[in-house]
C-alpha cells in the first residue's frame, strides 16, 4: 500500500542472480508482491552514498511536508499615510513589508454626494470615508486627523490592495462593491 506523503519517492532496485521466491504476482494479477526475504534485504540495503531504506523514506516524507509547508512570509503593502495615528503605522511598518516606489494611501474624511461610507480613489491615492457617518462614530470624542483608529484600520487592511496594480479588475471592482454594500448598511443600521 503506498503512503501520501511518500507519492514521490522513486526507487530503483538493481537485482543480481536467483529472484526465485523474492516475488509473485497477487491472484487478480494486477500487483506484485513481495516476500519477507525482499522485506529484509531491502531494509538492508544501502543507496551508493550509504542511505537506508527508512532514512530514504523519513526523508522523502521531510521533504513532502516542506514542499506542501505555505510559506509564512507575508505580502507586501502599500503603507497607509496620514489619518492613522503613528502608532498604528508603526506596528504595520513592523509587521508587514512594504511595496517599494509606492505612494503612502491617505485616509481622509470628505463629504460624499451619496451615502456610501467609502470611495477608493487611486488618482489620489486616498481611501475617503464619508463625513456624514463622523460624528455618529465618533460619540462624545472630539475628531481629529488620526481619529477613529480601529475604523480607519480596518478599512485599511480591507481595501489596501485595490491601491495596487495599474488598474482595477473586475475582482477588486466586484470586492469594492461587496464592502461598500455591506459596511454602507452596516453603518446606516448603527445610526437607527
Amino acid at each position: 500500500m503506498s503512503h501520501p506523503k511518500l507519492q514521490l519517492a522513486r526507487v530503483e532496485v538493481d537485482i543480481d542472480g536467483d529472484i526465485t521466491g523474492l516475488f509473485h504476482m497477487n491472484a487478480e494479477k494486477s500487483r506484485v508482491l513481495v516476500s519477507l526475504e525482499f522485506a529484509r534485504l531491502a531494509a538492508a540495503a544501502r543507496s551508493s552514498d550509504g542511505i537506508g531504506f527508512n532514512e530514504y523514506f523519513d526523508l522523502a516524507e521531510q521533504v513532502f511536508r516542506t514542499s506542501n509547508s505555505r510559506s509564512m512570509k507575508r505580502r507586501s503593502m502599500i503603507h497607509p499615510g496620514s489619518g492613522l495615528p503613528s502608532s498604528v503605522k508603526d506596528v504595520i511598518r513592523k509587521e508587514v513589508p512594504p511595496i517599494i516606489g509606492q505612494d503612502p494611501i491617505e485616509i481622509r474624511w470628505d463629504t460624499f454626494v451619496d451615502d456610501s461610507f467609502f470611495r477608493v480613489d487611486r488618482e489620489q491615492n486616498t481611501l475617503w470615508i464619508n463625513k456624514r457617518y463622523r460624528k455618529m462614530l465618533l460619540g462624545d470624542k472630539h475628531g481629529g486627523l488620526n481619529d477613529l483608529p480601529l475604523v480607519k484600520a480596518l478599512l485599511y487592511l480591507l481595501v489596501a490592495d485595490s491601491f495596487e496594480g495599474e488598474y482595477h479588475g473586475a475582482r477588486d471592482k466586484d470586492n469594492i462593491e461587496l464592502w461598500q454594500s455591506v459596511l454602507t448598511t452596516a453603518v446606516q443600521a448603527e445610526r437607527r
